[in-house]
C-alpha cells in the first residue's frame, strides 16, 4: 500500500511548488509594476517639471520667500532625475538672498552658484512643494553687521507673537533633515562688536532628526579657519588652519545647543572638542572646550589670538605638551573668558635671555585674575605649579609661581633649592667666588618686574644657606675652608648668621647686618653699611688682611660695571664696590708677622 501512495504525494508536492511558483511570479509583477509606475510617475513629474518650469519655479519661490522679507532670486532651473531618486531634485543656479537695505551695505546675504532642493514628488500634485533637503555648492554667506547693530539676517521673517500659548511644534523643518554644502564661502562680519569670523567651507554634510524632544543631528566637515576674531584688534584665533572631523549635536526646545567631537584635527593635531551655546538668549553665548594630549609648543602659540601669540613666540618648550583650553563668552562683543592649562614634562625651557633645564611643571593662563575686572592682558595671569627644573646646573622648585599682567610683567613665587655647593660656579661666573665643597639650601620667595624678559630688581625674603664648603675668594685669590654662611632676607634688611671663616690656622665667626638692604642694593650701593660682628680665638692677620680692608673686593677696571644693574648676580659686583663696612672685632689672640696681641677689641 505504502508503494501505491508514494505517487500521490509527488503529486500534491508538485502541485506545491506549482502554486508558489505562480504567487512568486504573481508578486514579481506586482513589484515590477509598482517600479514601473513609480519610474513613470517621476519621469511624468520631470515632464511636468520641465514643461511647466515657470510654474514650478514660482512654487519653490514661493515657499522660500515665505521664511523671507527681502529678495530672492533664482537664475535658472532645471530637474535632475537620479540625483535624489525618488524625489525630485531641482538645480537652481544664481541664487541670491538680500535683506531691503542691501542697496545701503553691499553686503549679499547669499550667493549660490549651485542650489540643489531635493522636493517630494507626490506633494507636488498638492500644489505646494515639499522640500526635504537643500544642497548648496559654490557660495558665498556674508552675514554683515553695521556700526548701529542692523544686520542683514533682518531679512528672515520673525514669528509673530502668539496671544495664547500653544504647544511648540518638536519636529525638525522638512529642508533641514539632509543638508549639504560644499565650496562654501561663510563669513560673520560684526562691526558693532569688532568681530570677524570667516570660513572656507570645503564640505559640510549631515542629517537631522527629531527623536521627539528637541533634535538631534551628526555631520562632517572639512573648514580653513581664515580668521576667527573674537576682538579684531587682538588678532584671530586658528588662523588658517583647517578643521576637519566628524561632529555630535543636540538641541532642546529651549534653544540650548550642545556640539561635540572625540577627534577633531585641527592643523596637524587632534583635539577633543565640546562646545554648549545659549541659542534661546539674546545675544547667544558660548563655551567652548579644547583638549590635546600632544601639541608642540609653536603649534599651539598658533591656535591663539595674536596679541598672546607674540607672548608666547617669544618662548619656546622642546618636548610635546598637554594642552586644554576653555573659551567662554558671548556673540554681544568683548573679549571672552580664556582658561588655558599646559603639562610639560622632561623639557628644554628657551626665554630670550636663558635656558632652564629638565623642566616639569603644570602651567595655567587666565585673563581673569581678579574677578569682576574684565577679560583683558591687564588682568591676565600665568601661574606655575609643581614647577621642577634646573638653571645653569643648579636645581630647583617653585611650589607656585605667578606671571601678572602680560602687558606690564610682574613675577611671583617661592623657590626651594638644594645643591652641592660648586653647582654655583656658572651663575657666579668666576666675578667673586668658586666653590669646590659643600652643600646650599635655600627657599626664598621673590618679586620682580620683567623687563626685556629678565627679572628686575626683584624683592626677595626668605634664607640661603650654605654649609660646610671649601671657597676660594677670587679677587683676592683667598683660600676657605670647611666654612659656612647663612643670609637672611627679611622685608628689608639682609641678616648675616653663623658664618664660619677658617683660612690656614685662623677660624672666624661673624654676624652681620644691613639695613634697607633690598632698596639700596640696586638703587644706591654706595648707601649701603655692612655692620659685622666678627669673633676668632685665634687670628693670623696676614690671612685675612686684605680680605678685612676691602680693597681686594674691587673688581678691575676691565669688569667694572658701567651702573646699576637689575640683575642681581651682576649687581653684586657693584655692592661689594661701592658699599662700606663697620666692622667690630673680639679676637683673644692675633698674630701679625711676630707681632702678637691678646684681648682684642675694635672698630673699624
Amino acid at each position: 500500500m505504502s508503494q501505491l501512495r508514494c505517487p500521490e504525494n509527488k503529486l500534491r508536492d508538485f502541485d506545491l511548488k506549482l502554486s508558489v511558483s505562480r504567487w512568486l511570479k504573481t508578486g514579481i509583477k506586482i513589484l515590477a509594476g509598482l517600479i514601473l509606475l513609480t519610474v513613470l510617475f517621476v519621469i511624468g513629474a520631470m515632464l511636468y517639471v520641465t514643461y511647466n518650469k515657470g510654474r514650478v519655479l514660482k512654487m519653490v519661490s514661493g515657499e522660500l520667500n515665505q521664511k523671507l522679507d527681502g529678495q530672492l532670486t533664482i537664475g535658472d532651473m532645471k530637474p535632475q532625475l537620479f540625483k535624489r531618486f525618488p524625489n525630485i531634485s531641482l538645480e537652481l543656479k544664481d541664487v541670491t538672498i538680500r535683506d531691503k537695505r542691501f542697496a545701503e551695505h553691499n553686503h549679499t546675504l547669499l550667493d549660490a552658484k549651485e542650489f540643489y532642493v531635493s522636493l517630494n514628488a507626490f506633494s507636488m500634485l498638492t500644489g505646494k512643494a515639499s522640500i526635504d533637503r537643500i544642497d548648496i555648492n559654490n557660495a558665498t554667506a556674508d552675514l554683515y553687521t553695521d556700526s548701529t547693530g542692523y544686520s542683514n539676517l533682518s531679512v528672515f521673517k520673525k514669528s509673530p507673537k502668539k496671544l495664547t500659548q500653544e504647544p511648540a511644534s518638536k519636529s525638525v523643518p522638512p529642508e533641514f533633515q539632509l543638508f549639504s554644502f560644499s565650496n562654501l564661502q561663510l563669513k560673520v562680519d560684526d562691526r558693532s562688536k569688532n568681530k570677524l569670523f570667516y570660513f572656507d567651507v570645503k564640505s559640510l554634510s549631515g542629517r537631522m532628526q527629531s527623536p521627539g524632544t528637541g533634535w538631534q543631528a551628526g555631520f562632517h566637515m572639512d573648514v580653513l579657519a581664515k580668521n576667527m576674531s573674537f576682538k579684531t584688534r587682538n588678532g584671530s584665533f586658528i588662523q588658517d588652519k583647517t578643521i576637519n572631523g566628524n561632529f555630535e549635536a543636540t538641541g532642546d526646545d529651549e534653544g540650548k545647543i550642545i556640539l561635540n567631537s572625540d577627534a577633531v584635527n585641527i592643523g596637524p593635531n587632534q583635539f577633543k572638542f565640546d562646545a554648549v551655546f545659549g541659542a534661546n538668549k539674546r545675544p547667544a553665548d558660548f563655551k567652548i572646550h579644547l583638549t590635546c594630549n600632544q601639541i608642540s609648543w609653536g603649534q599651539a602659540s598658533q591656535l591663539v589670538a595674536a596679541n598672546i601669540r607674540r607672548k608666547l613666540d617669544q618662548y619656546n618648550v622642546s618636548e610635546p605638551v598637554a594642552v586644554t583650553a576653555l573659551i567662554e563668552g558671548s556673540f554681544a562683543g568683548g573679549n571672552p573668558f580664556l582658561y588655558i592649562t599646559a603639562k610639560v614634562r622632561n623639557s628644554k625651557v628657551s626665554t630670550p635671555v636663558t635656558v632652564f633645564d629638565n623642566c616639569g611643571f603644570y602651567a595655567i593662563f587666565t585673563n581673569e585674575f581678579e574677578k569682576g575686572k574684565g577679560f583683558t592682558d591687564n588682568n591676565s595671569v600665568i601661574r606655575f605649579m609643581r614647577f621642577s627644573g634646573s638653571y645653569k646646573q643648579v636645581p630647583f622648585n617653585i611650589d607656585t609661581g605667578s606671571i601678572i599682567n602680560i602687558n606690564r610683567p610682574i613675577a611671583t613665587g617661592n623657590i626651594r633649592a638644594n645643591f652641592p655647593a660648586a653647582r654655583l660656579n656658572e651663575i657666579m661666573g668666576n666675578k667673586i667666588a668658586r666653590f669646590t665643597q659643600g652643600r646650599a639650601t635655600a627657599y626664598l620667595h621673590y618679586r620682580g618686574d620683567i623687563v626685556n624678559y629678565q627679572l628686575n630688581k626683584p624683592f626677595v625674603t626668605g634664607y640661603i644657606n650654605i654649609k660646610d664648603a671649601d671657597i676660594t675668594y677670587i679677587p683676592e685669590k683667598l683660600k676657605l675652608i670647611n666654612s659656612s654662611l647663612s643670609m637672611t632676607f627679611t622685608r628689608n634688611d639682609l641678616m648675616l648668621r653663623n658664618i664660619r671663616l677658617q683660612s690656614g690656622h685662623s677660624v672666624i665667626t661673624m654676624n652681620g647686618r644691613v639695613k634697607n638692604f633690598m632698596n639700596l642694593y640696586y638703587t644706591a650701593p654706595e648707601k649701603m653699611l655692612l655692620i659685622w660682628e666678627i669673633r676668632s680665638k685665634q687670628l693670623y692677620l696676614g690671612e685675612f688682611l686684605s680680605f678685612l680692608e676691602g680693597d681686594g673686593a674691587k673688581p678691575s677696571r676691565k669688569s667694572k660695571p658701567a651702573s646699576n644693574s637689575g640683575n642681581a648676580i651682576d649687581q653684586l659686583s657693584n655692592v661689594l664696590e661701592k658699599g662700606a663696612a663697620a666692622m667690630h672685632l673680639d679676637v683673644s689672640k692675633v698674630y701679625y708677622n711676630k707681632f702678637l696681641a691678646t684681648d682684642v677689641h675694635a672698630d673699624l
